[in-house]
Parts: structure tokens; C-alpha cells; sequence
């Protein structure tokens, strides 16, 4: 199974990550992304059309406030990267589909982990919804990237058009 990750948990997710490979592992370490334009592309004119209609809601709030109990520990309060991803909340709403601004390009943003609903529809809906567009992710590996790491090799992505394809926990993100 694949998990797919953006931190869509926080109010204003990065627009771009970086990763760096410093030490390699003795074997797997690859790390695979898939296109959330071509999940857009993939669905019909008027699907495209009825998830323009939707947001998400995504919620992270019991696993980060459990996390901070269960270890002991206190989560960062501050600004984490925007002013607006500070405090101790972690569940906001977000459009299902976004435009990238600089290519113009609409993506599906509500697939993954992070994904605790589709608001304004049933559960049953929901989840349908959820199941549907992970499917699209994982029988089609032609929209997907594999990247084979190195010591020292680097990967920069655009967190509104591709997913991060974790195959070691088994999540994508």
C-alpha cells in the first residue's frame, strides 16, 4: 500500500520541499512521486468539474496532540513556516482541486493521508471519493516518478501538483 503526504494539515501547506540523501541505505531508500495533474487530467470533463465544487478537510489534530502526550514531549507552537501554521491546530479545510499559479495546471489536492473527509457529502461518498482517487494513484504506475537516491542527491517538488509516494510505511503523503 501507498501513503500519499502534502502537510495539507496545515492552514497555508508549503508550496515546495526539498529532500537530501546524506546517508544511503543498504538497500530500498527509493522514494516515488505521482502527478496530481494527471489524476486531474485522468477523471471525466465533468468529474473534474463536480471535485471543483468540493473541499476536504484534513485532520492530523489527534495523532499530533497524542504524539506530544504519549512521548513526553511539547509540539512547536510557533509559526511553522507561515505565520497562519502556528498553535495547536491541526484540522482545516482546503479545496479539493487547485490551480497551480505558475503553471495553470488544476491538480487533485484531497488524496492521502492527511485526508480525513470530503465535506458536504455523505460518508459513504466520502470514502468512495477517497478510495477512487488513491486507486488512480496506485494502478497507474505511469504517473508516477521513482527516484533511485545516492549519497548526496537531492529531490525539489512542487507540493501542489505531486504527491510524495511513501512505500516504506505504506502511506502516501
Amino acid at each position: 500500500m501507498l501513503i500519499v503526504c502534502s502537510l495539507m494539515f496545515e492552514a497555508v501547506p508549503s508550496d515546495y520541499s526539498f529532500l537530501q540523501m546524506f546517508i544511503h541505505p543498504p538497500s530500498g531508500g527509493d522514494t516515488l512521486w505521482a502527478s496530481g495533474v494527471e489524476v486531474y487530467e485522468r477523471l471525466s470533463e465533468k468529474m473534474q468539474k463536480y471535485l471543483q465544487t468540493l473541499t476536504i478537510t484534513a485532520d492530523q489534530q489527534d495523532n499530533f496532540i497524542g504524539a506530544e502526550k504519549n512521548g513526553g514531549f511539547e509540539l512547536w507552537t510557533e509559526a511553522r513556516g507561515h505565520p497562519k501554521n502556528s498553535g495547536k491546530n491541526w484540522i482545516v479545510q482546503h479545496p479539493a482541486i487547485r490551480t497551480n499559479p505558475v503553471t495553470g495546471k488544476n491538480s487533485v489536492y484531497g488524496i492521502g493521508l492527511h485526508v480525513n473527509k470530503y465535506n458536504d457529502v455523505t460518508k459513504a461518498e466520502s470514502d468512495y471519493l477517497k478510495k477512487m482517487l488513491l486507486d488512480l494513484i496506485t494502478n497507474n504506475h505511469d504517473l508516477q516518478v521513482r527516484f533511485r537516491w545516492e549519497p548526496k542527491s537531492c529531490a525539489i517538488w512542487d507540493n501542489r501538483s505531486v504527491y510524495l509516494l511513501n512505500l516504506t510505511c505504506g502511506l502516501i503523503m
